[in-house]
């Protein structure tokens, strides 16, 4: 059996790819990598919770929260940052933390943080509820699921 070649990437909360200390900010190689991520469900460098296989490389990734970031919304897409990749926009898959975060599921259903403008825009639609947070949209009221990384 051929050795699999292994890599280890970071992102900060900024969403921001990192290998060996070096940003990385190439779109296409971004679309790429992102498109890829799964949940680390192997038993192999277990404190890097993601993973994007590529070919015979397994590149693992830790994040400080989400893998990526969604910033802003085109229509009925959500763009995630600093890359080509766009998602169908779901608010009844939008899902808050217990620390105020706001999340939507993106490639793989691995999940992204909502962020920047993107935040402000969902925020002004978000209001406490008798058993947590609901989201009106579109005339539609969306209870917010419960989120845990």
């Amino acid at each position: 059996m051929k050795p699999q070649r292994e890599y280890f990437y970071t992102v900060n909360r900024a969403g921001e790819l990192y290998h060996d200390g070096t940003r990385l900010t190439d779109p296409t190689f971004l679309s790429f990598f992102f498109k890829r991520i799964r949940r680390n469900t192997s038993d192999r460098h277990t404190t890097f919770r993601y993973v994007s296989p590529c070919g015979t490389e397994l590149n693992y990734l830790d994040a400080v929260d989400a893998p990526f970031l969604f910033r802003a919304r085109q229509g009925a897409l959500l763009g995630i940052h600093g890359t080509t990749l766009v998602v169908p926009f779901a608010p009844d898959k939008l899902a808050a933390s217990p620390a105020g975060g706001l999340y939507h599921p993106g490639p793989g259903a691995t999940p992204g943080r909502v962020a920047g403008a993107l935040l402000e825009e969902l925020a002004a639609q978000i209001e406490a509820g008798d058993d947590g947070y609901v989201l009106t949209w579109e005339g539609r009221t969306i209870p917010l699921r419960q989120f845990h990384l």
